[in-house]
């Protein structure tokens, strides 16, 4: 993945191969993968080939609305602040590899 690839399967690729490489603690990548796969299945194709448009506050306040309150608020906020550290990550990740460090693990 040396390309700026900003899609729902490139995060979650990164997800996983940070866990195996040591550069996010496995626990944490693991955490954030589960949030980002539950939340980014709401996401519009135009944001799944491109997550730096997805807005995740909108994105969880449209999942709640879509679910008519049936996923608990306090898992919804949970998966609103991994998918946020995620995408943030992410994001510093792919600006520089070789010197990436974690701003929320």
């Amino acid at each position: 993945m040396t390309s700026q690839d900003f899609s729902k399967n490139a995060l979650l690729e990164y997800l996983k191969q940070a866990a195996i490489s040591g550069i996010l603690n496995p626990a944490v990548a693991r955490s954030r993968k589960t949030a980002a796969e539950q939340l980014l299945v709401y996401v519009t194709p135009e944001e799944r080939l491109n997550l730096k448009l997805v807005d995740v506050d909108e994105l969880c306040s449209r999942i709640h609305k879509l679910e008519d309150s049936s996923i608990r608020v306090e898992a919804l906020n949970l998966y609103n602040s991994r998918l946020k550290s995620a995408l943030s990550d992410y994001f510093l990740w792919l600006e520089n590899p070789e010197g990436f460090i974690s701003n929320s693990s």
